[in-house]
This record gives structure tokens, sequence and C-alpha cells, in this order.
């Protein structure tokens, strides 16, 4: 049998596919290149500069950092991000391999993830969503633990910093952490009233008694 009669067979990452996704993942790997060269935002050393160079508002949209290199390690929910592990167009299971961009939120990450049937890009979060005290934005579990965190070992945003450096964990800004510490600050105070109130009426129930 001549070479010309013999199937020419396309292979992607190990795995057997058809000329066209072939292609497409070809295209696809080559502009993933070409916008990393022009369109990644360095997010190293940005922490403390960035307390002045932004201007006040009720959006967590101006801390977003993207990036389309993953460095570093991450803090995971993995219950939560399992459950996102499928695509919502053909459910297929994704692959952490078809990262196209991450959008980094302090600690937590969006990433945007290509599935390798259909080619949907998924949004996938790495930790849980819930409204912030005003109902108008969206805040992340993982930023909350966080900062809690801080405020109950007695330290700081700079300490935070530093364990983040050293255990290659991009760490959360200046602004958004006192965004979260002052919510959580509101939460206590009014935990706290509360507590105050019954107590209050618990002792002057047992004085009546």
């Amino acid at each position: 049998m001549s070479n010309d009669s013999k199937s020419v067979t396309f292979r992607w990452k190990g795995k057997i596919v058809t000329k066209k996704v072939y292609e497409k993942r070809v295209a696809q790997q080559k502009s993933g290149k070409r916008r990393k060269k022009e369109e990644v935002i360095s997010t190293e050393g940005e922490n403390r500069d960035s307390r002045d160079n932004h201007t006040s508002t009720d959006s967590e949209n101006y801390k977003h950092e993207e990036s389309m290199l993953m460095d570093g390690r991450r803090i995971v929910d993995l219950k939560t991000l399992g459950k996102q592990m499928w695509c919502v167009s053909c459910k297929q299971a994704l692959s952490l391999d078809y990262i196209e961009k991450e959008t980094r939120i302090g600690l937590a990450s969006q990433l945007s993830v290509r599935c390798h049937n259909c080619l949907i890009i998924n949004q996938v979060s790495t930790s849980k969503q819930r409204e912030s005290q005003d109902k108008r934005t969206v805040r992340y579990d993982t930023n909350y633990k966080a900062v809690l965190g801080v405020l109950h070992t007695g330290i700081g945003w700079t300490h935070l910093c530093k364990m983040c450096a050293c255990l290659n964990i991009p760490c959360l800004d200046f602004k958004t952490y006192k965004k979260y510490e002052t919510e959580i600050g509101l939460a206590a105070e009014k935990v706290a009233k509360s507590s105050c109130a019954d107590a209050a009426a618990l002792e002057r129930k047992l004085t009546l008694e």
C-alpha cells in the first residue's frame, strides 16, 4: 500500500482527534502564545503601590488582575471547584490543562477554562461567592477567611503578604483587604450588641425572679 493511501492520524496531547479539532487546537495555541506576549499583566510588587493609585468605588472590578500565565500556588475550595468542572454546553468534564485566562480577586480566582470537546469557554471559581452587606457587589469566602484569620491572630496585612510570598501565593491588595476588614468589623459589632442585649435581658429576668 502506498503512502498516499494511508490515513493520517492527528494527535493532541496524546489523544487521537479529528483534523478539524487538531487545527482548532493549533490555532488556539498560537493565539494564546501571541496574547501572552501582548496582554500579560504583571501583578508582582503592586500591592503597596495600589493604595494611592485607585479611585474609591463600591465595585471590586478594578481589583481584578488578569493573567494568561498561571504561576505559583492558589487557595482552592475543592468542593466548589469540583462542581464547576463540567462544560455548561456539552456536559463533558473540563481539564485545568485548558485554562485560557485567570482573573484574580484577592486570594480567589476566576478561571476561564476551554472545553476540549466543544471549545466553549467556561468560568470556574476557586471560592464560594456571596453578596456584600450592601447587596451591590460579590464577595469571596477565601478573602473573608483570610482577613478574619489576620484579625484573630493579631497580625496585619503586611504579615499576610509576607506569609503569602513565602507560600508563592498572590496576595490580596491593601484596598481589597480593608473592604473585607470593614465588613467583618461591622458584622462583629452587630453580634456583640445582640449578645449584650441578650445578657442584659437574662440578668433582668433573674433579678425579677
